[in-house]
């Protein structure tokens, strides 16, 4: 981390801000570490936090609406088996679980999921 204790923050990067902010991210890594180096400074690295990708819950309904739509007019069933066949699938459940920000997938891509999944594919 770049705290008071290794100065990087307030004794290289504010100082050499005109010249960093010009050049390239790959450069200014490239910089930093070898200033790093070159003071010997230990860095703790700290374990990412997984991004959490929520969603609306209304904005969600909203989206399972669209995608059960287009699924029934593309299989050609009643939006009540089209619902029917979304809510007992594997699509729904990863959706719903936010498996892999699934939820954040185009309709489009996700009605192509669940007619691959209605179709036998998956």
């Amino acid at each position: 981390m770049l705290t008071e204790e290794n100065n990087i923050l307030s004794g290289y990067i504010i100082p050499e801000y005109e010249m960093l902010h010009t050049q390239s991210k790959d450069y200014i890594v490239d910089d930093i570490i070898a200033v790093i180096k070159e003071n010997s400074i230990v860095l703790t690295v700290l374990p990412r936090r997984p991004t959490d990708m929520t969603a609306n819950p209304v904005l969600l309904q909203k989206k399972y609406a669209r995608i059960v739509e287009r699924f029934s007019e593309r299989q050609k069933l009643s939006l009540n088996d089209a619902l029917d066949c979304f809510y007992h699938s594997v699509t729904y459940r990863l959706i719903s679980e936010r498996v892999s920000n699934l939820h954040c997938m185009s309709d489009e891509y996700l009605m192509e999921e669940l007619i691959s999944e209605y179709d036998g594919k998956i």
